[in-house]
């Protein structure tokens, strides 16, 4: 029904984001980087005392203006109680309901909101 017409005019954006990484790897850390900060909630300026970088350091690397040295990873990793892994990729969980959980936290509002009309979709034709 009108469920599964509107899951046809957008499925792009998701399927590109969620398939084939629209977005660089580079965006992605960044992006991690700055969620994870606001988990542990934690400020910009906090989080650069902590491990001893300038806190335009850590702007620059959540809008993606600096590249990551390994130093700051590992500092980083410390700090917001995560391993390397999981801030370069995203780690791999052993559930498929916490990897699922994950890439839908890194959707925008609306890739979401799509996402939920083609799931939506999917449980009508079952």
């Amino acid at each position: 029904g009108a469920v599964k017409d509107t899951v046809y005019k957008f499925p792009g954006i998701i399927l590109n984001r969620l398939f084939f990484g629209k977005e660089s790897p580079a965006d992605k850390i960044r992006f991690r980087i700055s969620r994870f900060r606001k988990e542990k909630n934690l400020t910009q300026q906090q989080l650069s005392e902590k491990i001893n970088v300038s806190v335009n350091e850590i702007s620059n690397l959540e809008r993606g203006k600096n590249n990551l040295s390994y130093n700051t990873l590992l500092n980083l990793c410390r700090e917001l109680d995560k391993c390397p892994c999981q801030i370069l990729t995203g780690a791999i969980k052993d559930k498929v309901d916490d990897n699922i959980v994950d890439i839908i936290r890194e959707l925008s509002e609306k890739e979401k909101e799509s996402l939920y009309i083609m799931l939506l979709a999917y449980y009508e034709s079952r």
